[in-house]
């Protein structure tokens, strides 16, 4: 099956992980993923009444007029709603943004860059610092109580029983690359975590003249973990180049969708790989899927780790916070962000 100009493999599968299995088992499975392919599935999660309620709760907001929607506009820590034309995810491919609105948010409360809590301050008040040094940090918007009743509630119930889940997976990655356990957790003291919530429009995508439901690009996180409705779209750049099609959650079970990202990538020098991938809508139907960027603290520094780099195989990549890439990979993707 072709998309365009790239072979699409149909007969191949990323690998699954079942939370079920022995640790031993898990962590084979995590290493072939993550060095072969940057995604797997995860069955075993226990939150499939949860993903459910989810995605009646999606399919409600995005339901809602333009004009409601955008008194949620977007601010400058990326919570809130993203319109259509907003994002362009590869501007080098793409003629048109990616044919999707989403809505975004983070922990709650919020604190600024220092850790105070902020969670009071009204949607309107300005970000702890301004300019290209500017903090990531930021209040969310959330819709109006009295128009979406238990909504909010709902949303972070969501996100604080997926962040457990990605803080299990990032346990057993630690432990996958000879890592202590809890590795990771001291890098979410304060986190930049984002929950994104997709509506991908009915329109056709059409590689040619450069459209595509959402542009390809790899993901600025730690880890994401992504649930999807029925309708396929989702494509992972093999290492020959060649596009993978990803099977929607619901044909596999409700399993999550997983991959990691360019942190990871950063950490183990390309030891785990952070896969391109893209969403191309071959069907004409709107789709929604809603992921978590599973997002360390502004300030934590992606440097090779130790045992990952030598004489004979250096560094591939400067240092940077990750603050800073964040912020570079934002500046090049979002209207909102270009200097």
């Amino acid at each position: 099956m072709e998309t365009g100009n790239d072979v699409l493999l149909a007969e191949q599968s990323i690998p699954e992980v079942d939370l079920a299995a022995s640790e031993e088992t898990i962590l084979a499975v995590l290493r072939e993923a993550c060095q072969e392919y940057g995604f797997f599935y995860i069955r075993g999660h226990g939150l499939d009444s949860r993903v459910e309620r989810m995605f009646r709760d999606s399919k409600t907001f995005f339901q809602q007029s333009t004009e409601e929607k955008m008194k949620l506009a977007v601010n400058a820590a990326g919570h809130g709603y993203v319109w259509y034309g907003e994002e362009t995810l590869d501007p080098e491919r793409q003629r048109e943004p990616d044919t999707k609105e989403n809505f975004q948010f983070g922990e709650e409360p919020w604190h600024s860059g220092d850790g105070r809590v902020a969670s009071a301050l009204p949607m309107t008040s300005p970000l702890p610092t301004s300019g290209r040094s500017q903090s990531l940090y930021g209040p969310n918007i959330w819709p109006d109580p009295n128009i979406l009743p238990g909504w909010k509630d709902n949303m972070l119930d969501y996100y604080q029983a997926t962040c457990d889940l990605a803080l299990r997976i990032c346990q057993y990655l630690a432990l996958s690359l000879g890592l202590e356990r809890n590795f990771f957790e001291e890098k979410f003291s304060n986190p930049l975590s984002l929950m994104a919530m997709n509506h991908y429009l009915p329109q056709r995508s059409n590689l040619q003249v450069g459209r595509f439901a959402c542009g390809e690009h790899s993901d600025y996180v730690i880890i994401t973990l992504l649930q999807t409705d029925t309708t396929p779209g989702l494509e992972v750049r093999l290492k020959d180049d060649s596009f993978l099609a990803v099977e929607p959650s619901p044909q596999r079970g409700g399993a999550f969708i997983c991959n990691v990202g360019d942190a990871i990538q950063h950490l183990t020098n390309d030891y785990y790989r952070s896969a391109p991938h893209r969403v191309v809508n071959t069907s004409g139907s709107e789709r929604l899927s809603t992921g978590l960027f599973y997002r360390p603290n502004q300030d934590f520094v992606l440097e090779c780790l130790p045992k990952y780099c030598s004489h004979d195989n250096p560094p591939r990549y400067q240092p940077i916070t990750f603050g800073q890439h964040l912020l570079k990979k934002y500046e090049a993707s979002h209207s909102k962000f270009k200097k």
